[in-house]
């Protein structure tokens, strides 16, 4: 029986990552159910649910450090260049 938790959880695990990148080609509906249903019928609810939990915090940390790292280059660099644009447009002969 842990043979079967590890493998469904993998497969679970997996299932729930591509489906969160949109990636669904590779996906059978029908055996996601069959797995999640054997999972819950032997005890495991409780550790699909966290599982499951868990893939997805993963996934929004990750989405929300990409997207704060790109919202913080593009605040730096519109500060700089706008700075860089200014002191151009004030002094246009000392600044080459």
């Amino acid at each position: 029986m842990n043979n079967l938790w590890k493998f469904s959880s993998l497969k679970m695990k997996t299932a729930i990552q591509q489906l969160l990148n949109k990636i669904y080609s590779d996906l059978c509906f029908e055996d996601l159910y069959r797995i999640a249903y054997t999972m819950v019928l032997h005890k495991h609810g409780e550790k699909l649910y966290l599982g499951t939990k868990e893939v997805i915090q993963d996934h929004l940390i990750q989405k929300v450090c990409y997207i704060t790292t790109a919202l913080l280059f593009k605040v730096f660099f519109s500060i700089f260049f706008n700075r860089q644009g200014n002191r151009l447009w004030k002094h246009p002969q000392s600044s080459f």
